[in-house]
């Protein structure tokens, strides 16, 4: 995951996500500013264990259909007793 591709809108919807959750929960208001500097640094500490696992997901993923393909072209194979 790449932060800097983030869509705008996504980035702006986590903003008022994370200010309402600060007025809801803790009683306290984030500007803008503040709320946009929290998103970044989340985004900053959680974006490698993020990108990594979806690495780790996709390659399970392969890996399992790899193993589905190995299967199929295995029992493709015709048999070679008693043939001359």
């Amino acid at each position: 995951m790449n932060v800097k591709k983030l869509p705008r809108e996504q980035k702006e919807k986590w903003i008022e996500d994370l200010k309402q959750y600060f007025e809801t929960e803790r009683g306290e208001s984030l500007g803008m500013f503040e709320a946009e500097e929290l998103v970044d640094y989340l985004l900053k500490m959680f974006e490698p264990y993020l990108y990594n696992q979806a690495i780790d997901d996709a390659r399970a993923m392969l890996e399992q259909r790899m193993a589905g393909i190995e299967e199929d072209l295995y029992a493709m194979k015709k048999s070679e007793k008693g043939s001359r």
